[in-house]
C-alpha cells in the first residue's frame, strides 16, 4: 500500500520536525524532571527517586487506555473549549506522501473519524510524533484517541495501530500510555456478553475511543494541568494484516481555556 494513493500510516515516539514542543523559555530550575520508559510495565507503582541535582522525581507507570468502554467520560464541567476557540497550530514528524490535504496532522483533530493523520516512514513509524500548539495556555483534563485508520473496519485491520505512546506537554512533562488493540473484540458493558461480530465491535469502538487523563503529579496547587502544547508520540505499534503504514484517526482534547492576568 506504500506505493498507492491510499496508503495509511502510524508512528512511534520522539517528535521529529515539530519544533521541540514549546519547551523554550523554561529555566533548569523551573523544569519538571521526568523519566522516560524503555519498556511497558516496568513499574507497578510510582517510585520516589532523585535526579542528577538531587531533586525528587516520581516515575509514573504507563497508563492503560482501552477501547469500547461506553460511559467513560473525563470529569471537567468547565472543559468545553475547542481548538477553534483557543487557536492552534498542528505539526507532525512526517506526513504520508507529503499530502497534507489528505493525511496532514490537522486531520487527527478535525472531529471526523473517517480521516486520519498518517506518517511516511519505511516501517511502522517508530520515532514520529504529532503535536498541537495552543495560542494561549490551557488546562488539559484529558484526551480521547482513535489509534488507527477508522475509515472502515477493513482499513483499520489492514494497517498498523498505536500500541505504546507517550504524551508530552509543557514542563516538560511526559507519560507513557499503553493502548489496547482496537481490532480485538470486547464485551458489552451492561450485559457482560462478548461482542463477536467484527462490524458491531468496530462501531462500538468508533463511538467509545480510548481515554487518558493526566497523572495527579502534573496538577498545580489549583488542581489544573497547564500547558502550551500537547503531543502524542508513537513508540510501538500493532502490525496491520496487510500494510506497515500507521495512522491516528482522531485525538479529541478536553481542556479549559485559561488566561494569564494582565500586567498593570
Amino acid at each position: 500500500m506504500r506505493n498507492t494513493a491510499w496508503s495509511l500510516g502510524v508512528s512511534v515516539l520522539v517528535i521529529l520536525g515539530c519544533g521541540g514542543g514549546g519547551g523554550d523559555g523554561v529555566s533548569e530550575e523551573e523544569a519538571i524532571p521526568v523519566v522516560r520508559y524503555d519498556a511497558v510495565g516496568s513499574l507497578d507503582t510510582a517510585v520516589e527517586q532523585t535526579d542528577t541535582e538531587g531533586r525528587p522525581i516520581r516515575e509514573i507507570p504507563p497508563f492503560q487506555a482501552s477501547y469500547g468502554i461506553l460511559g467513560s467520560d473525563i470529569a471537567c464541567p468547565k472543559c468545553t473549549a475547542s481548538l477553534a476557540d483557543v487557536g492552534a497550530d498542528f505539526h507532525a514528524g512526517s506526513t504520508l506522501q507529503g499530502n497534507y490535504a489528505v493525511y496532514g496532522p490537522k486531520r487527527a483533530f478535525d472531529g471526523d473519524p473517517t480521516t486520519a493523520w498518517c506518517e511516511d516512514e519505511d516501517d511502522l513509524g517508530e520515532g514520529i510524533g504529532i503535536e498541537v500548539t495552543f495560542n494561549q495556555p490551557v488546562h488539559l483534563a484529558g484526551m480521547y484517541v482513535l489509534g488507527g485508520y477508522f475509515k472502515d473496519r477493513a482499513t483499520l485491520e489492514s494497517n498498523a495501530r498505536i500500541s505504546l505512546g507517550q504524551v508530552l506537554i509543557s514542563g516538560p512533562r511526559n507519560a507513557d500510555v499503553v493502548f489496547d488493540d482496537p481490532t480485538i473484540r470486547g464485551q458489552d458493558n451492561l450485559t457482560g456478553e462478548p461482542i463477536t461480530k467484527r462490524d458491531e465491535w468496530f462501531e462500538r469502538v468508533r463511538s467509545a475511543p480510548a481515554m487518558w487523563t493526566p497523572p495527579t503529579e502534573w496538577q498545580d496547587e489549583d488542581g489544573r494541568v497547564l500547558t502550551e502544547f500537547f503531543s502524542l508520540n508513537i513508540k510501538e505499534a500493532y502490525e496491520g494484516s496487510k500494510y506497515e503504514d500507521n495512522c491516528i484517526s482522531e485525538i479529541r482534547l478536553v481542556f479549559e481555556v485559561t488566561r494569564e492576568p494582565e500586567e498593570e
